[in-house]
């Protein structure tokens, strides 16, 4: 199963300066992208992806999303992990996000999270679930829920798109 022969017209966007990404410019790609957003909508973003589209949902004042699959999102990160991140992430976690323009711009938000993940803790889940009613699922054993939790991430789409 995939996107594509689903029907679906899909974007995989080449974010810019991935080795030292900025907010402004990950943003500016989505909105540039999306264009006049409406319910037939889904973003998916893993990691920094996902909080690059939570600071969209943030900023988005020309319409409103049907769908975004948060992938390891983050409000907060292991503090055990290397400082390497914690530098890049500091930067994306200037303020806690506008939970209420998040909410306002997305229909449905489901939030992905693994039990293993070494940067983003599990516990964050109850952040999103009550912040943004988002539908939570948690993986086992799936570290940083890279492409062996695709199926997850489509069956989501799938599911909460209609």
């Amino acid at each position: 199963m995939n996107l594509s022969s689903a029907g679906l017209q899909v974007t995989v966007p080449r974010m810019p300066d991935t080795s030292d990404p900025q907010p402004e410019a990950w943003v500016g790609l989505l909105s540039s992208l999306v264009g006049r957003p409406d319910e037939d909508t889904c973003l998916v973003g893993h990691s920094l992806g996902a909080m690059a589209i939570l600071k969209y949902l943030e900023s988005e004042a020309s319409g409103r999303i049907g769908l975004a699959v948060l992938v390891a999102p983050w409000p907060n990160l292991n503090s055990k992990k290397d400082s390497k991140y914690s530098k890049v992430a500091h930067r994306w976690m200037d303020a806690e996000p506008d939970w209420r323009r998040v909410k306002a711009n997305a229909k449905r938000i489901a939030a992905i999270f693994s039990t293993t993940d070494p940067y983003v803790l599990v516990s964050n889940s109850e952040v999103y679930g009550a912040e943004l009613d988002a539908k939570i699922i948690i993986e086992e054993n799936k570290g940083h829920i890279v492409q062996e939790t695709a199926p997850t991430v489509l069956n989501s789409i799938f599911l909460f798109s209609k």
